[in-house]
């Protein structure tokens, strides 16, 4: 029997949602800035203070951003800001998933097949250092 062929968009709508499901354990203890069918973030609800390197200014903060989800035309953007906070956060992790990551805290996933073990590892990581920082 023949495999199905699934369309692009389906794709990324099960990719989408394969990610959510990954992140959605993490919101009992965060809250939901904003949960759509093609977006979905989370936030902290900590207050924390930032201080430039330029200039030296501590700034007051709140509810530090922990992931987002955004289903674009041709991938699912993954932004996620543990590896802001944490220098080195990414050391650790398989060349495949460093090579989604585009920038410092966004990656490209464009199938299920690439949302596995290392996706679950890298929010439990994540969740660690916002533990460890009092971002939570």
């Amino acid at each position: 029997m023949a495999k199905k062929k699934i369309s692009k968009q389906d794709e990324l709508d099960k990719t989408f949602l394969a990610l959510k499901k990954k992140i959605k354990p993490y919101q009992k203890k965060m809250k939901v800035l904003l949960d759509k069918p093609h977006r979905y973030e989370l936030c902290s609800t900590a207050d924390y203070e930032v201080t430039s390197e330029r200039t030296g200014k501590t700034t007051k903060k709140k509810d530090p951003y922990f992931v987002g989800l955004i289903l674009q035309r041709t991938y699912v953007g993954f932004y996620f800001m543990a590896p802001y906070i944490e220098k080195g956060f990414m050391d650790d992790f398989s060349e495949a998933m460093q090579k989604r990551l585009k920038g410092k805290s966004c990656f490209y996933f464009k199938s299920t097949e690439e949302v596995g073990p290392e996706v679950d590892r890298l929010l439990k990581k994540g969740y660690a250092v916002f533990k460890k920082r009092g971002l939570l």
